[in-house]
């Protein structure tokens, strides 16, 4: 997706903005404008613009070595 070395972060950024997207559009189609929902939305979208520009591509599950011993 988008050229993004992960899947599940590029589909954690794009979570946050989709729900965003969908309380801004319930509330277009009201009419029953929030300002708390508004705020909480630009968090949302911010969140995942963060988690689909995340750089994560050298993540691994794998255990740091112990340092080497002296000889």
């Amino acid at each position: 997706m988008f050229g993004m070395p992960s899947w599940k972060t590029t589909l954690a950024g794009l979570l946050p903005i989709l729900s965003a997207l969908g309380q801004l559009a319930g509330m277009a189609q009201t009419g029953q404008w929030n300002g708390d929902t508004l705020l909480t939305d630009i968090g949302l979208i911010s969140a995942g613009a963060i988690g689909l520009f995340a750089k994560d591509r050298n993540v691994t599950n794998a255990p740091t070595p112990a340092p080497a011993k002296p000889v």
